[in-house]
């Protein structure tokens, strides 16, 4: 339920910014650059190298609204697989608002974990059962301030 409140609100600061950045856009005619660079699977922009080090879509120099900028990242590896939904706002060329929405799907690498463990007992009990479930996911917000 939290997740579904959290993606409306994210999907209305989006509708809102592009109307901010549409009405920018008539006022100050830049030409458009690339959406680079890309999304990392925590939601925020960088290169592979230099994480966070470059703001994603930042805008021209006098908008308070940057374009608004959204991923969808798969890995397949067999039984194994990743998903990452992420969401990026840049405001004042400076601040990039960023959330990623992540699912990673272990397969049976919980159970073959189990399986091969020497002392059978369940020390930290459901923290590592959620933690390596196959359903099991994380969800992160991230703020970052950028000075280059």
């Amino acid at each position: 339920m939290k997740t579904r409140i959290l993606s409306v609100l994210i999907l209305i600061l989006f509708t809102v910014t592009g109307y901010a950045q549409e009405a920018t856009e008539k006022t100050v005619e830049a030409p458009a650059a690339p959406p680079l660079p890309f999304h990392t699977i925590e939601g925020y922009g960088g290169g592979a190298i230099t994480p966070m080090a470059y703001l994603v879509n930042p805008g021209p120099k006098d908008a308070i609204f940057g374009a608004p900028a959204t991923a969808f990242s798969y890995v397949n590896l067999g039984h194994k697989n990743l998903q990452a939904f992420t969401f990026t706002e840049t405001l004042f060329q400076r601040i990039e608002l960023g959330y990623g929405l992540d699912r990673l799907g272990l397969g049976t690498l919980p159970n073959d974990i189990e399986d091969a463990r020497l002392l059978k007992t369940d020390l930290l009990g459901d923290a590592i059962e959620s933690a390596l479930s196959e359903t099991g996911g994380t969800k992160g917000v991230n703020l970052s301030w950028k000075d280059s």
